[in-house]
């Protein structure tokens, strides 16, 4: 249990291609590319959660990247790529936050070039920004759409947050906002 939430991991080396059926058993999903670029998410990733209908977390440095000309990614993460970000080496990369659910009791999140290299500059597609690079690209992206899951997009590695308890908090409040249910008029 980590945040009150059961969690498993599933090692994709070790295991193979997740099925859609044991996908179907959560109420949500962390797809972490980390640092790695290259076919982190694959084709047949991209099809096993493409009929997933909870709620989706993306994270990783270069995952826009890997996926420049995929429509499938795009509508499942709805952003698609801008640029490769260059980080200062001197001093972590300060995001602007926006006052949403995901960011909630937390006053600044620093990225560090060390621990995420290279990580996304985005372009918004359909979802709202909620945290943006220095350069005003898109940082954390959450969508909504009326007839699919909720989905968040982080274009950098979780581990590249400088303090741990901010990558914590932001975890669980992105999987708060996720699990939320909407009210449907």
């Amino acid at each position: 249990r980590q945040g009150g939430y059961c969690v498993e991991l599933w090692d994709e080396k070790q295991q193979g291609v997740p099925v859609p059926n044991f996908l179907g058993a959560f109420s949500a999903v962390v797809w972490s590319a980390g640092d790695y670029f290259n076919g982190t998410l694959s084709s047949d990733d991209l099809n096993a959660i493409k009929d997933y209908s909870g709620g989706l977390l993306l994270e990783g440095s270069d995952l826009a990247l890997d996926h420049v000309d995929d429509s499938l990614f795009q509508e499942l993460s709805s952003i698609i790529f801008s640029t490769d970000m260059l980080l200062n080496d001197s001093q972590p990369e300060q995001l602007g936050l926006k006052q949403h659910e995901i960011t909630e009791n937390i006053t600044a999140i620093s990225i560090n070039k060390e621990q995420s290299p290279y990580p996304d500059g985005v372009e918004n597609l359909a979802g709202e920004v909620v945290a943006e690079w220095q350069n005003g690209k898109p940082a954390i992206v959450a969508s909504a759409p009326s007839s699919l899951r909720k989905t968040v997009y982080y274009a950098f590695s979780l581990d590249g947050i400088t303090d741990g308890s901010v990558a914590d908090r932001l975890v669980l409040n992105t999987m708060q906002w996720l699990l939320k249910k909407r009210n449907h008029p």
